[in-house]
């Protein structure tokens, strides 16, 4: 069974009945939290790795490996609800897709009595609803939610059924927090067979009609039919979970699940203790979250990379089909720097390209208003390795670059953010033969911690360059670009320094059939 709050306060809420003792808390968080639950971390490290690999095989014509729809999209970070009740503990992530729809998505990971799983919560939420839940208003979720899990199943996608029940109420006596209950439930199979109860005539996928099934009635006892009554109205005695009765014999149709769990008290299901399980004892309590954060990196991009209004190309998009011309013909290194001017950008070049690396005037110290740093990683350097003894010449050795940033580049990004005074809007893009990607602060103060550590601890600096090498490049050694990629992504969204991420958060640029960049999507 899962189970849905729908008014969540930015900071913290303590949502409590008061005609009972149980609490339900939340709170939003950021990563580094996640990662010091180390189950929940694992858990979202599994469902990333199944993002990539199912990116990875829609993008490879050639992948012989099934593409998996269900993990089509990208987590955001930025925003997370956390959520607790008694050891219990949900944590929301707002998630999406390359080709947007049209409803809110948020991927919840769960852990209750040891077991950790992973669901998808979709909401189909006006802009109304989206206004009253980011002002802490009560909106009913019961016919605008659809629950699906991320788990692997013998008997195919689960199906549930959602009952909206009030919690609190103000004193004018309007409710102002509800909760949605999705109950997993047989999929249905025509007549009565998934009815629960109900006999061959009242049955029906909602498990007996109008005269049984798992509603049960909860007004009159049994919210699942328990009790010795029968039809919707359950039975007198029969508690909000089934408390009368072992086999949930509500009368003729009063729903098999009645009983299974024990309830409470009788009669008001609002005295009850909402913490119904799924299938695998494991309850999931959550909220619609709305993430703001990612439109503002998608839309900075989208400025810097969309075509003008005009169909021309920004000045950004026109040095990015540069460098892309020059993926398979050279074999040095190119870049460019762009120095806001009023509303243009002034372009830096280099004054020097070696193999892995280019340099500019003035040392590499980015001049004042520099917005984005754009380089390449050509596909392949020729680079020197001592004399060949025979002939006395440099010997020249061609290696193929890797299509991602190396612990350098994420070094350098992060001193050339503390170059700017920490400017939350600046942009490092990197063109390679995997695509065109981004990284755009995440979190500042992280960021610059990152920066002051790797500028001035020697031991954390070899130890993150360590790492780098051990998680990124070693697994792939030579292999293919999307190894790398994959790898990266998990690199940056999970490594930690002292105690806290890197501070930056990665996009891709997506491409039409004519070269246009459409969109950015998170990874």
């Amino acid at each position: 069974m899962l189970y849905f709050t729908s008014c969540i306060n930015d900071d913290f809420i303590e949502n409590q009945n008061s005609q009972n003792e149980n609490k339900i808390s939340s709170r939003y968080i950021n990563f580094n939290e996640v990662k010091r639950n180390w189950k929940i971390f694992d858990k979202f490290k599994n469902v990333q790795e199944k993002i990539n690999q199912s990116k990875s095989n829609s993008l490879n014509q050639n992948a012989r490996l099934v593409y998996l729809s269900q993990f089509d999209f990208s987590i955001d970070t930025d925003q997370i609800l956390l959520i607790e009740k008694e050891g219990y503990k949900s944590y929301t992530f707002p998630i999406y897709r390359e080709n947007e729809i049209d409803k809110t998505e948020n991927l919840v990971i769960t852990e209750s009595n040891g077991f950790v799983n992973a669901y998808i919560s979709k909401y189909d939420l006006t802009e109304n609803d989206k206004a009253s839940l980011e002002n802490n208003q009560y909106v009913d979720l019961k016919s605008k939610t659809e629950i699906s899990s991320l788990e692997e199943r013998s008997s195919g996608e689960p199906c549930y059924e959602l009952v909206n029940i009030p919690v609190e109420w103000n004193e004018q006596g309007q409710v102002t927090v509800s909760m949605v209950f999705a109950v997993e439930v047989d999929c249905p199979d025509g007549g009565g067979s998934s009815g629960g109860g109900g006999g061959s005539d009242d049955g029906g996928d909602t498990g007996g009609g109008s005269s049984g099934g798992w509603t049960g009635g909860w007004t009159d006892g049994g919210w699942y039919g328990g009790g010795t009554g029968s039809g919707n109205t359950g039975g007198s005695d029969g508690g909000w979970y089934g408390g009368g009765g072992s086999t949930g014999d509500g009368g003729s149709a009063g729903g098999s699940t009645g009983g299974s769990t024990s309830g409470g008290n009788t009669g008001d299901p609002l005295n009850q203790d909402p913490s119904l399980t799924d299938s695998d004892g494991n309850p999931i309590i959550t909220s619609p979250v709305l993430s703001e954060p990612r439109d503002r990196h998608v839309k900075a991009l989208n400025k810097l990379t969309a075509n003008n209004s005009d169909g021309t190309k920004t000045i950004v998009k026109q040095k990015i089909d540069d460098l892309k011309s020059r993926l398979t013909t050279e074999y040095k290194e190119m870049g460019y720097h762009f120095i806001k001017d009023g509303a243009s950008f002034l372009v830096r070049e280099p004054t020097w390209r070696g193999d892995n690396q280019v340099v500019y005037d003035n040392g590499d110290q980015l001049l004042v208003n520099t917005k984005v740093v754009l380089h390449m990683h050509q596909n392949e350097a020729h680079i020197t390795k001592g004399v060949n003894p025979q002939t006395g010449l440099p010997n020249i050795v061609v290696e193929e670059l890797v299509p991602i940033w190396s612990d350098g580049d994420i070094d350098k990004t992060a001193e050339q953010f503390g170059d700017l005074n920490n400017d939350e809007d600046f942009t490092s893009i990197l063109v390679t033969q995997a695509g065109t990607f981004a990284l755009r602060v995440g979190n500042s103060s992280e960021l610059n911690e990152t920066n002051l550590i790797l500028g001035n601890d020697a031991n954390e600096k070899e130890k993150f360059n360590d790492n780098f090498n051990e998680q990124v490049l070693k697994p792939c050694n030579g292999g293919s670009n999307s190894c790398y990629v994959e790898k990266f992504i998990v690199f940056i969204n999970t490594y930690m320094i002292n105690g806290h991420s890197i501070g930056l958060v990665l996009y891709q640029a997506v491409y039409d059939n004519q070269d246009n960049i459409t969109n950015w999507v998170k990874l």
